[in-house]
């Protein structure tokens, strides 16, 4: 009869800590091979390993969605304008819930598998899983797969099942045409909603509040347009536009009607949504007009890249210069003499024009240097008097350089005497302050120690472009450098003498 072997409880076992390194080991425990060979290689090498430390374990990537956002998306996927346009999602999922008889549960996995909203989250199913059950109680059922002997063509079953509860039997387009009249094109949408569900809750806070519609109907599709740059196979990423298939036509044309493409007045902000919009200079445009649109842009870039194309065919190669005539029997090319009278540029003293440096305030941080180039033109009454616009996207105030001092006094004696507020992003001529949130826009001439650190930050070359042309729109003859003025004199005058 064999000797019974040692048993060692799973508990203690696992609690109990290794000998010392010069401590014996017990009669029973034999060393493994590789602690023997880490041993006798560090006693050979006359020193001790040190210890193994643990490896650290990665901490799982934030995904950018919530809880609450997989149900959005969840609609998004299985709404009817998204099974009209992939029909052969909607044949698998008939199939499933028909040749099943599974009470119109069909797998979850058939919406990871397509490109749809649900899809591009890149979340597993247990994930979803878990929001759904916490949050989309109402919206969708989930159970775990039933196991069966056959698949759909095309399609693998995953772990879990779901059935929709926000279907309906409600009058939808089954036309490219139909479909086509209830999608809106927006821009500007604020930057906090730069996500496919927050682009989905932010147009439902601007709709009519009086629909009978489900509010997980009435959105039925979100398309972000790619950029002509980027790669085809690469998901577009969500930006400031997208096209939005709404389910009413109704809802389409209240959108188009309280958002118009050129916008004279702001609309009245009744929700937190609507003065995101108004702020951002949200708008809303057709699909055909956008369509349009797209066609002539696409049509006046292809003519624009053909007639580059076209001038660089055109332009002559130089001829090679010819190597075997000998050094002594060439002659330099006659110049021709300047005349008399040509102008001869000056170097001025000043290392930057004085007292042409305005800083302005509160304008709309969504706008750009044109809009702002041509709104600043307006209160001085010339485009030539704005030299440079130093505005950083994201901003209420920018450095405003202008040709000439006279026309620096002039315009911030302009937002001194009127009170005008840069309503948005695109606003280019200004509205009279109402008294409202907005604050006007003010205008300060910068001066002294605070204009010298600003100069300072410009380079050289610029400086210098921008002191002739402040000297130019004075009207005084530049000054000379001492430092060169007697080397551009000599220079005249041997023009003279040729």
């Amino acid at each position: 009869m064999s000797a019974p072997f040692a048993f060692v409880p799973r508990k203690v076992a696992r609690t109990s800590k290794p000998p010392p390194g010069n401590a014996p080991l017990p009669p029973n425990a034999h060393p493994s091979s590789s602690t023997t060979n880490t041993s006798a290689s560090a006693k050979g090498k006359g020193r001790e390993m040190p210890p193994e430390r643990p490896q650290a374990l990665e901490a799982p990537a934030k995904s950018q969605y919530s809880d609450e956002d997989y149900t959005v998306l969840l609609c998004l996927s299985l709404s009817k304008h998204r099974l009209w346009s992939d029909p052969d999602l909607r044949r698998d999922i008939e199939w499933s819930s028909r040749a099943r008889s599974n009470d119109g549960f069909f797998p979850l996995s058939y919406l990871l598998e397509s490109a749809c909203p649900l899809s591009a989250a890149h979340a597993s199913e247990t994930v979803i899983v878990k929001a759904l059950r916490t949050y989309a109680i109402d919206v969708v059922d989930v159970r775990m797969a039933i196991p069966s002997s056959g698949d759909g063509p095309g399609r693998t079953r995953g772990n879990f099942e779901i059935r929709p509860k926000f279907w309906d039997d409600g009058v939808y387009p089954v036309s490219r045409e139909g479909w086509e009249n209830r999608t809106v094109y927006v821009e500007n949408i604020p930057i906090k909603y730069k996500t496919v569900p927050g682009f989905c809750r932010f147009i439902l806070g601007l709709l009519p509040a009086t629909s009978t519609m489900p509010a997980h109907n009435r959105v039925q599709g979100i398309t972000l347009p790619s950029h002509h740059s980027g790669d085809p196979g690469t998901e577009p990423k969500p930006r400031s536009f997208a096209l939005i298939t709404l389910a009413d036509v109704e809802d389409a044309e209240s959108l188009l009607t309280a958002w118009p493409w050129a916008r004279q007045q702001q609309p009245e902000q009744a929700s937190s949504d609507a003065s995101e919009a108004v702020k951002f200079g949200f708008r809303a445009l057709s699909k055909a007009r956008w369509d349009e649109l797209n066609a002539q842009y696409l049509s006046y870039r292809a003519k624009l890249l053909a007639d580059i194309q076209e001038e660089e065919a055109e332009v002559p190669v130089a001829p090679a210069l010819p190597t075997a005539a000998p050094f002594q029997n060439r002659r330099e090319p006659t110049r021709k003499a300047p005349p008399v009278d040509e102008p001869i540029a000056f170097v001025s003293t000043m290392s930057y024009p004085r007292n042409c440096l305005v800083f302005v305030r509160n304008i709309h941080p969504e706008t750009n240097k044109t809009t702002l180039r041509t709104f600043f033109a307006r209160a001085v009454d010339a485009k030539d008097a704005i030299d440079y616009v130093d505005f950083n996207k994201g901003m209420d105030s920018c450095y405003l350089r202008l040709t000439s001092a006279s026309h620096a006094k002039s315009f911030a004696d302009h937002f001194a005497q009127n009170q005008i507020v840069h309503a948005n992003g695109l606003d280019d001529s200004g509205c009279p302050s109402t008294g409202g949130a907005a604050k006007a826009v003010e205008a300060e001439l910068v001066l002294g120690k605070r204009e010298e650190v600003y100069w300072e930050k410009v380079p050289e070359k610029v400086r210098l472009l921008a002191v002739q042309k402040a000297l130019g729109h004075e009207g005084a003859p530049p000054v000379e450098n001492d430092a060169e003025g007697g080397e551009g004199r000599r220079r005249q005058r041997k023009r003279q003498k040729r």
